[in-house]
């Protein structure tokens, strides 16, 4: 079937030399980088056989990766490495730019999709920790809730508006490049069953599909009409509005666009329901807090130390105040609320 992918034989020097000289071209073109599909099985040899991950396909990547970087020093190569934290953390390299720059990371994305469904934060905070353990310091982590091959977030989260919000606001404040998959941003769901077609069902731009006059080659059965990108624009309350605020609000904010990560500790009679971290670039802090319960959260006390200004409010309804202790405490935090606090003052209120 030659409109099947053709499995190419990477050993054969040709074959090598053939598909940087495709990337090439492309890079002349003007693209700034690659998605990189299955990238851990390009090379099925050794043990793992097809569970991939073989020394070759590492040596096939540092082939790939300095020979389009020699006139493209700036290319980006992501790659598509469904596997574990540990495992993705191999296709980094010893250095910068010696192998794949980023890597998709699934795990962190079952963590936040499963924890915000199951209402338990703690799934995301041990997962972070793994990362912080298993990837090296130049790393750059691929960050998303889910992709074309996967179950659409919004139909694995119940299609419960509260939790979709809160799911794009962990994604949209943690470390890494976030990657939106489309229609997660009006909460599409996935068509009525679990085959490929299903998830990959095409955009509603208005309620009559619009885009083109044209016939889709597919209609979306289980999606209602509210869900399209222009009945959500003119809805200031919308999904779409929430993704736009923390889209705008990540781009305004070095130190949630390049900062580092470090959890936060919490404490009060409903912590485990919530987690913390604080994102610091420069002379900024954030401090992010989010409740996975469907609870309100009363009297958390967090482990940060009080200024002599009270934070200001950047998103979500929250607000914190130096508590008895000389720390922070957040009075009340709203079921599945999430709250980004300006521990230094830098910025005006958005």
């Amino acid at each position: 079937d030659v409109y099947k992918r053709q499995d190419l034989n990477y050993e054969n020097p040709a074959v090598r030399a053939e598909m940087i000289a495709v990337a090439r071209r492309w890079l002349a073109r003007g693209v700034d980088g690659f998605r990189l599909d299955a990238a851990r099985h390009i090379v099925e040899a050794g043990d793992e056989g097809k569970a991939g991950g073989s020394p070759e396909t590492h040596a096939w990547w540092r082939e790939f990766s300095t020979a389009v970087r020699k006139d493209y020093p700036n290319v980006l190569l992501v790659g598509e490495n469904w596997t574990s934290v540990d495992r993705v953390a191999e296709y980094f390299g010893p250095g910068p730019h010696t192998e794949l720059d980023m890597s998709f990371n699934f795990d962190l994305a079952g963590a936040l999709v499963g924890g915000v469904r199951e209402d338990t934060p703690g799934l995301v905070q041990n997962t972070l920790c793994d990362v912080a353990g298993a990837y090296p310091a130049h790393a750059l982590d691929a960050t998303f809730l889910t992709n074309h091959d996967m179950i659409r977030v919004m139909t694995q989260l119940r299609n419960n508006p509260s939790r979709a919000r809160l799911a794009a606001g962990v994604l949209l404040t943690l470390p890494g490049v976030p990657f939106v998959y489309y229609g997660e941003e009006i909460g599409l769901v996935n068509g009525p069953g679990d085959e490929d077609p299903e998830k990959r069902t095409p955009m509603p731009w208005t309620v009559d599909g619009g885009f083109s006059s044209a016939t889709p080659w597919m209609v979306n059965r289980k999606a209602t009409a509210e869900v399209n990108v222009a009945s959500q624009q003119a809805d200031p309350d919308s999904l779409w509005h929430v993704y736009r605020r923390l889209i705008s609000l990540r781009r305004g904010q070095p130190a949630l666009a390049r900062g580092g990560y470090e959890p936060v500790e919490l404490a009060g009679d409903s912590a485990d329901s919530a987690i913390g971290w604080l994102r610091a670039h420069a002379d900024s802090r954030l401090l992010v807090v989010a409740n996975f319960s469907p609870r309100p959260v009363v009297n958390l006390h967090v482990g940060v130390r009080a200024g002599e200004a009270p934070p200001v409010t950047l998103f979500g309804d929250g607000h914190a105040e130096a508590g008895p202790d000389g720390q922070l405490l957040l009075p009340l935090l709203g079921p599945r609320e999430m709250v980004v606090l300006d521990l230094d003052c830098g910025c005006a209120v958005r």
